[in-house]
């Protein structure tokens, strides 16, 4: 036990040290007393970063798993974030709330209000010899359905990080 309690204090020590104070700027006379103030300190810390990033925060990695301490955010899988409330001329939303389609099927309202429209003209010449007695035929009609009737992609360009809540 006084092996393992020396080498913290030495650890701590060690922490403390790594950086810029000295043993007189940080007000410590042996090393013990510097070790306590070295883990004192690293407690501080801990909680500081308990306090700036609570329980519940999600943040975003740039990493294959979550850190630990953290676990991977399910709701935004594979999701955009769109912030909450609303901007001039924007909906509302609310935290929590999700929306949104990957893909999308245009229905008949979403279209572009448009025609094909296209005149074909039939008919015969009159006969040579002065009469007339020919027919014409003029037909104003519209093509038949067209597109492949398939979904189309909706999305932005994108780039992926993993989404991550504090436990």
């Amino acid at each position: 036990m006084v092996r393992q309690t020396s080498m913290l204090y030495l650890a701590a020590a060690f922490v403390l040290f790594a950086g810029t104070a000295t043993a007189q700027e940080v007000g410590c006379t042996t090393v013990m007393d510097c070790a306590q103030k070295a883990m004192e300190a690293a407690f501080q810390a801990k909680t500081a970063i308990g306090i700036a990033v609570p329980k519940g925060a999600v943040m975003a990695f740039n990493l294959p798993e979550c850190p630990e301490g953290w676990s991977e955010f399910g709701p935004l899988q594979g999701r955009s974030i769109v912030g909450a409330g609303a901007g001039t001329g924007l909906t509302e939303r609310k935290v929590g709330e999700s929306g949104g389609e990957e893909t999308h099927k245009l229905t008949v309202d979403e279209m572009p209000s448009h025609s094909h429209p296209y005149d074909s003209e039939s008919g015969v010449d009159g006969n040579r010899s002065g009469q007339q007695d020919a027919t014409y035929n003029r037909i104003h009609s519209s093509t038949g359905a067209v597109g492949g009737d398939k979904p189309h992609n909706n999305m932005s360009p994108f780039f992926v990080l993993r989404y991550c809540e504090r436990k």
